[in-house]
């Protein structure tokens, strides 16, 4: 028998565990908050995280676990580039805001 995989219910508690960061850090802005708001950098992290569950793999470094799920099938080529360069963009966008504001945003 193989490994088991995560059914809905540990899917569930990730998405109720994004919901309580959002409630608990966030503005209340999905604009405004790059890291918390819906399509945030937590949001993507979380994202990744499940398919690592569901795919079996892990791989603590975001990007290399893209790639890990890339080469495994559980990704197609394009989803792998948008996500790589949207998850870039709100990287950058965070560390241009704490420069700014020099703190954590």
């Amino acid at each position: 028998m193989g490994p088991r995989m995560p059914g809905s219910r540990s899917f569930r508690k990730i998405d109720e565990m994004v919901q309580r960061i959002r409630r608990e850090r966030g503005s209340g802005s999905d604009f405004l908050d790059l890291k918390t708001g819906f399509g945030g950098i937590i949001e993507a992290e979380f994202l990744v995280q499940a398919l690592q569950m569901r795919a079996n793999i892990w791989e603590p470094n975001w990007e290399r676990a893209v790639d890990a799920l890339r080469q495994s099938g559980h990704l197609e080529k394009l989803d792998v580039a948008k996500l790589k360069s949207s998850y870039a963009f709100l990287r950058r966008g965070e560390l241009v805001l704490r420069r700014y504001d020099n703190r954590s945003i």
